[in-house]
């Protein structure tokens, strides 16, 4: 139960640091009848998951090899779910692709274009119009 208790504040803790600078991670009844209070700050998280969030370029890296393509290449960088909104991540893909990412995409229209787009390609349609929503 602690442990689901801290993964919980923690949880928490990270979607406040998206947004602000620092995060309080306070369980009152945590183990034991003691309490754990700690703050987070931004910059102490991305000095301890630094070197994961730098392995994140390294698939970005992998499918523009295999596809031919230069970072300069790519119109668009779209960047969808939960850890996109970390801002150390967005400024690690504008700094690989040297132009602003959006990160503002409806998670459920992404997938439906990612869908739209992966059937096209699957039934070898051609001038495939990709649409999430109806009009």
């Amino acid at each position: 139960a602690a442990v689901d208790t801290l993964r919980n504040a923690v949880e928490v803790a990270k979607i406040t640091l998206s947004t602000q600078d620092r995060a309080v991670v306070d369980i009152p009844q945590f183990y034991a009848g003691k309490a754990l209070t700690h703050t987070l700050q931004r910059s102490e998280v991305h000095s301890v998951w630094g070197t994961l969030f730098e392995r994140a370029i390294w698939p970005v890296q992998q499918v523009l090899d295999i596809s031919g393509y230069a970072p300069s290449e790519v119109d668009q960088i779209v960047l969808v779910g939960g850890t996109t909104r970390i801002p150390f991540i967005r400024k690690m893909m504008h700094d690989f692709f040297d132009k602003e990412p959006n990160w503002r995409v409806d998670p459920d229209q992404a997938v439906a274009w990612g869908t739209a787009l992966q059937a096209g390609i699957m039934t070898d349609a051609k001038g495939i119009k990709v649409a999430a929503t109806e009009h």
